[in-house]
């Protein structure tokens, strides 16, 4: 007498197909969510990307001394939040024209914001008792 699981040919054929069906979703149900995991990384390094070159435009300026426009700072809009809040009352900032003429100054006190716009006439600017100035994007 031969030994039998009790299912017929056709059932355990059955059972068989349905198992290597749930593979099969299985599997396609693996593939989409490694696809939905890709998508989502892919998309939060674009994010990341955008961010930093977001903080790249906005933090790119100087700070203290006397900088030469077209070398040292490319010219464009700057802003400042004022004086130093370490003992300086004053912050200035004096721009030198570049074919030579009265520099212009501007003088703004603690907590008042300066802009100031270094065109391509503008040779150079000197910044004294200023918080560091970080490029404005006009465009944004």
């Amino acid at each position: 007498m031969a030994f039998t699981s009790g299912q017929s040919p056709v059932q355990r054929k059955s059972r068989q197909a349905r198992s290597a069906g749930d593979r099969t979703l299985t599997a396609v149900g693996l593939a989409c969510v490694g696809v939905v995991v890709l998508c989502a990384v892919a998309a939060k390094s674009d994010a990341d990307n955008q961010a930093r070159a977001y903080v790249a435009t906005y933090t790119a300026g100087f700070g203290e001394g006397r900088h030469t426009v077209g070398e040292d700072v490319s010219p464009g809009t700057y802003v400042s939040e004022g004086a130093k809040s370490a003992g300086t009352e004053r912050c200035s900032v004096t721009t030198e024209r570049v074919g030579g003429g009265a520099p212009r100054v501007k003088a703004v006190n603690r907590g008042e914001r300066v802009v100031v716009t270094l065109g391509r006439d503008v040779g150079a600017v000197t910044v004294r008792g200023c918080q560091d100035f970080a490029r404005r994007d006009l465009d944004r």
